[in-house]
């Protein structure tokens, strides 16, 4: 049955962070299909690579345990199109797994401008009883030479602003637990004033088999011009397992139409896009991302840099959001497609561009925008194929940081469990691959100062580290939102899609 077109396009359009230009329309369509391996299939729905984006969880903990065994890394090479800049390095995908096909499939690789200050520090797969359960990745300061593990830090106390913000355009960045001398404090939230061209990523922490890694905050381009991110993809056949095989991901994810697709799944650390909308996903924990910020589970900096910049043009932006989220929710038909076959078929027969997630970045290219506009758009430029081997070789390098992470992390972790600590450790790593200086190379790389912390809250220490506070109420628990009748419409139960 072919889709119907929303009849909310216009709220669609108004809600994203820009247009997607005219590589959407329908005559833009008629190329051939990107080569891609036999077997691979591009998808247009699942996770965001973890060194594009992750939320913030307030209480983090270990995820779940899978039962297969993740293949080897897969060998990559990134395209010949590179965004413009001294600082954007091409970090390589790795294995997650995929619940409804029970198997994992291939997060790709990306072109990442890296923050100003920061190191990738990538996830990995660890085994454990029953399974396997991923260890996730994080941005780490490059002017630390040692990791420190911590003890698990208290339940937070974060409950949300607790006055106006102070100007148009600041964010709110979240209370948290610091570790100062032999306890944790715990140092309230604060605005973030505004600045042009960049976002603000609160302090957080990384769970390990070790311990807890605490992440000073500090500033990071915005969603859209941070880099280019590729679809995942799912190898029906394991090719990959081929000693001359080389995967080079050709399809790259619109971050303007992500705004609408957006969802964060805090079990697994990460965002997800695409067709999430169902009631079942948001039951197995897949929340739409503005249902998750502010919620107890965590705070999503996209949405709050977001909602910050779309409220000064449009004060119903957040009240749209959630009426087209509940509007999917009703029509299946108003959904995005789950494959980049699906989305050729559709795009070669419409102009909805507002369904429209993933596009072959040879196009994005051409039009010289990376699916952004305005001065901070992305500009590409065509790397030759030694430069292209160096980006993969330093993919390669990575690959083997991550081993000796896991290694040290493993090995210190059987020496001394986590649950038999109650102090800090430290771990020496090298330097990962992926890391760029604090102030970076030009002007563009170069980050406003780091805001005022409040002071820490001496009060407020629990007495034992994991153990609730009664101090202040948490945030309410994550709800399906309320249904919505689009004009002419009447609110419903989910139908099933034909």
């Amino acid at each position: 049955m072919q889709r119907k077109r929303c009849g909310i396009g216009a709220v669609v359009m108004a809600i994203g962070w820009i247009t997607l230009g005219s590589f959407a329309t329908a005559t833009a369509w008629q190329e051939p299909e990107p080569n891609q391996p036999e077997g691979a299939q591009v998808l247009t729905q699942g996770p965001i690579h973890e060194a594009f984006a992750q939320p913030v969880l307030f209480d983090p903990k270990p995820g779940p345990v899978v039962p297969k065994t993740p293949p080897a890394p897969i060998s990559e090479v990134p395209p010949e199109q590179k965004p413009e800049g001294a600082n954007v390095h091409w970090i390589p995908g790795y294995w997650a797994w995929d619940d409804a096909r029970t198997d994992f499939i291939w997060v790709s690789g990306l072109w990442r401008s890296v923050p100003p200050g920061r190191q990738y520090i990538p996830g990995y797969w660890q085994h454990v009883e029953g399974g396997f359960q991923y260890v996730p990745g994080y941005w780490a300061s490059t002017e630390v030479a040692q990791v420190q593990y911590l003890p698990q830090p208290p339940a937070s106390l974060e409950n949300g602003p607790n006055a106006p913000a102070p100007a148009a355009g600041a964010v709110w960045a979240p209370g948290t637990w610091v570790w100062q001398g032999d306890q944790y404090l715990w140092r309230p939230g604060f605005w973030v004033a505004s600045q042009p061209g960049w976002m603000w990523m609160p302090a957080s922490y990384s769970w390990t088999p070790y311990g807890y890694v605490y992440n000073p905050g500090f500033w990071d381009y915005p969603f859209g011009t941070r880099g280019v991110v590729f679809a995942p993809v799912y190898f029906a056949q394991p090719v990959y397992a081929q000693p001359s095989f080389v995967f080079s991901p050709v399809v790259s994810l619109l971050t303007p139409a992500l705004s609408i697709s957006l969802f964060v799944r805090p079990s697994y650390h990460s965002y997800y896009f695409g067709d999430y909308y169902a009631t079942s996903y948001f039951r197995s924990g897949i929340y739409p991302w503005y249902a998750f910020h502010g919620s107890r589970y965590g705070y999503d900096p996209l949405y709050a840099h977001a909602a910050a910049e779309n409220f000064r043009t449009n004060p119903r932006w957040a009240e749209e959001l959630h009426e087209t989220y509940t509007y999917r929710r009703e029509h299946p038909d108003a959904r995005p497609p789950h494959t980049y076959e699906e989305t050729r078929a559709l795009a070669a027969r419409s102009t909805t561009s507002n369904l429209v997630l993933a596009s072959p970045v040879s196009r994005l290219a051409a039009a010289g925008t990376g699916g952004a506009a305005g001065p901070n758009a992305l500009r590409f430029e065509r790397i030759s194929e030694a430069r292209r081997q160096e980006f993969a070789q330093r993919g390669a390098e990575l690959h083997q940081f991550r081993q000796e992470r896991v290694n040290r992390e493993l090995e210190a972790h059987r020496a001394t469990p986590l649950a038999e600590r109650s102090a800090p450790r430290q771990l020496e790593l090298p330097r990962s691959p992926i890391g760029v200086s604090p102030r970076g190379e030009g002007s563009r790389f170069t980050p406003p100062a780091a805001p005022n912390h409040p002071e820490l809250d001496r009060g407020a220490r629990a007495a034992v580290p994991g153990a609730a506070s009664t101090r202040h109420e948490p945030h309410p628990e994550i709800r399906p939102p309320a249904p919505y009748a689009a004009p002419g419409r009447r609110a419903g139960t989910e139908s099933k899609r034909k």
